[in-house]
């Protein structure tokens, strides 16, 4: 009985040692947690101040050599006071959070030596200047021709029944995008469209170009992009073109700068509506792309660099930034940009200056904190659009 009860041990230690290696060939985990502080000033005079946290995890598992799957999930996500309040406090669904335990990305991809398939809700994005920055249900398939064919759906809305009779019909969006990269340049040309059936009938459609090389020491990026199509039943016609040039380089190893021009056409038909992207999740605000805040906060309220004031108005925009390591984990940059509406006639806004000031210092292993300060200037407004916010990040 005395060596039965050994052997067990010894079997159940050796499967204490044996799982977690297990486990870790299959599983792998990744994320961040964040705090952050934030001060704003208004035009209007009003300031608000607010703290806020989050913890994300990513889980991947890996079924097999051509199998994944992957779930992203933000455990609460939420601000002090007010979706945590309280001395005795847990995270709630109330305040500007819908929920506190937010599931964002849940998908399987298969990855074949000839094509890929990633199908459930998935982060799916077109264009450098996010013709499509989505966060959706949908499928991608690529197929690793040579000239590689992405091959996207997207299911928007059921319009409030799965049955897809009259007023019911469902909101799907289809794109393609055909790239083609060498050591020396890469290139896309990709179109997207909405199919709508609803009484509504947003048929938008946009198509475009991007690509970027590298001249010597200057890195380019550029996209040129148009949009069509009509919504409100046929009355409005969508209307937009718009290009995007970004040159920047490594100077020396601590100092690099750079530079963007932005353009867009606007439209004073009141028939016509300007569309900019089929979707905004934030991933293009230029005046915070320098920073370690990126997509964090943008220069303007619409987040619509290509039509700062929401007025159909289009733009007419250039920033220039650069970025400094004094030493190794600590980081210094700034960035100005002036932008003003393409077709002025349509906002009482001549023009917006914006600049942003930060600094970066990696306080231990992994572990950042970021201040960054960002102000916007509308000459039409009484008092400047400010921002101030303080960060501190571990990832892993």
């Amino acid at each position: 009985m005395k060596k039965l009860a050994i052997a067990f041990f010894a079997v159940v230690c050796m499967a204490m040692f044996i799982a977690p290696a297990y486990a870790d060939d299959r599983v792998s985990l990744s994320g961040s947690m964040r705090v952050r502080a934030w001060a704003e000033n208004y035009s209007n005079g009003g300031d608000a101040g607010w703290w806020d946290q989050r913890f994300r995890i990513q889980t991947k598992i890996n079924v097999a050599d051509d199998v994944t799957a992957v779930l992203r999930v933000d455990y609460g996500e939420g601000q002090w006071g007010d979706d945590y309040n309280g001395l005795i406090t847990r995270p709630r669904a109330t305040g500007n959070f819908a929920t506190t335990i937010d599931i964002d990305r849940g998908y399987l991809n298969i990855n074949k030596e000839m094509w890929a398939l990633t199908v459930g809700q998935q982060y799916l994005g077109l264009g450098v200047a996010q013709v499509l920055d989505a966060n959706a249900t949908g499928a991608k398939l690529v197929l690793k021709l040579p000239v590689k064919t992405s091959l996207i759906y997207v299911k928007e809305s059921e319009n409030g029944s799965f049955n897809d009779d009259g007023f019911f019909e469902d909101s799907d969006v289809y794109a393609i995008n055909f790239s083609y990269d060498t050591d020396a340049f890469s290139t896309n040309l990709f179109a997207i469209t909405r199919d709508d059936g609803s009484a509504l009938d947003d048929s938008a459609t946009m198509f475009g170009f991007n690509g970027s090389a590298a001249l010597g020491m200057v890195n380019l990026t550029t996209e040129l992009a148009f949009a069509t199509g009509d919504t409100a039943n046929g009355a409005i016609d969508y209307m937009g073109t718009q290009f995007y040039l970004k040159a920047s380089a490594n100077l020396n190893d601590a100092f690099s700068m750079g530079g963007e021009l932005l353009y867009a056409l606007g439209t004073d038909d009141v028939n016509e509506q300007q569309l900019t992207g089929m979707c905004n999740w934030w991933s293009f605000v230029p005046m915070s792309s320098n920073t370690p805040f990126d997509a964090d906060w943008s220069a303007f309220p619409n987040a619509d660099p290509f039509d700062p004031t929401g007025s159909n108005g289009g733009v007419q925009g250039i920033t220039l930034f650069g970025k400094y390591n004094i030493m190794d984990g600590l980081s210094v940059g700034a960035k100005v940009g002036y932008f003003t509406p393409e077709e002025d006639a349509n906002t009482a806004t001549d023009d917006i200056t914006s600049f942003n000031v930060w600094v970066s210092y990696m306080l231990a292993t992994n572990t950042e904190l970021a201040v960054a300060y960002l102000n916007s200037d509308y000459d039409d407004w009484k008092d400047d659009y400010e921002t101030l916010v303080a960060r501190l990040q571990v990832n892993f």
